[in-house]
């Protein structure tokens, strides 16, 4: 089997589909769309015109869908279920108005991509991690989903291979890092992969350590601290738990990285799985 299309890309698609509240039969629409937006994000410098005019489309087509399904509503004017869309399409109380559909097409999207893309590199990459670390591996071959050894083993694949390597801020006042001095509106680019391999923070920082108990920073901090890191370790730690219990090994070692700067997933993984109740 395929980890990256057999059961991360359905899995993290399906979760955030319910939530948001996108039937079945749209979800691959949807998922094609969100993985295309994510690997436009990367700087123009690194993005050609083609892969510029696929991403503008997909986003397109993104706002086009949500704006469908965001709009779709009973014959009282209420949206038909309680999902993320339907919620953000009602009035906060009676007294207000809905937020402005183009917020709410913004949130959804960014819900949407970021719920998908990140998801789908956190269980490949944690794979792949383990299985070419076969004593970190060894380490979890009994651990359950709410095991501390499965808590710990999703916080070092973060910290270890971050789905999302770097992101963008601006300077809201002149501050000082590393020396430099950063003037306020200052376009700043933070790379998460280099800091949570920093020397000065992490022992054998270039080493994967499943019993590790160190903070990373691969959601983010403060305000910008990830809406979704509960869902997405939930959803970590459910499938790994439920390969590693089919004793996977890897049936082609060469693998491929989808090409982006920002983010950090593989195009395929493929492994050979045991039959749970034949061992």
């Amino acid at each position: 089997m395929d980890v990256v299309t057999d059961i991360a890309q359905p899995l993290a698609m399906g979760v955030i589909s319910h939530l948001l509240g996108i039937p079945t039969e749209e979800q691959e629409r949807f998922r094609q769309s969100a993985g295309v937006v994510i690997n436009g994000m990367d700087p123009n410098s690194l993005v050609d015109d083609q892969q510029r005019r696929h991403a503008a489309q997909a986003r397109i087509t993104l706002v086009q869908l949500l704006r469908l399904h965001l709009r779709q509503a009973d014959g009282n004017g209420s949206a038909v279920a309680s999902t993320v869309l339907a919620r953000l399409a009602e009035p906060v109380s009676p007294d207000t108005d809905p937020i402005p559909v183009t917020e709410a097409i913004a949130t959804a999207a960014q819900l949407l991509a970021a719920g998908y893309e990140t998801t789908v590199g956190l269980i490949s990459n944690g794979l792949y991690a383990l299985l070419t670390h076969p004593s970190q591996l060894n380490r979890l071959a009994a651990a359950g989903p709410e095991d501390q050894a499965m808590h710990r083993a999703v916080e070092e694949i973060l910290r270890y291979e971050p789905p999302v390597q770097m992101t963008v801020r601006i300077a809201l006042a002149p501050t000082t890092v590393g020396g430099r001095p950063v003037p306020e509106g200052t376009v700043t680019v933070l790379a998460f992969g280099a800091a949570n391999r920093d020397p000065d923070v992490y022992d054998r920082p270039h080493d994967l350590d499943v019993t590790r108990d160190t903070p990373h920073l691969s959601f983010g901090l403060g305000s910008h601290f990830c809406l979704g890191a509960p869902l997405a370790r939930l959803e970590a730690r459910l499938a790994l738990a439920a390969l590693l219990r089919c004793r996977p090994s890897l049936v082609d070692e060469s693998v491929t990285y989808v090409q982006s700067a920002f983010t950090r997933s593989l195009q395929h993984l493929r492994v050979r799985l045991t039959d749970p109740s034949s061992q």
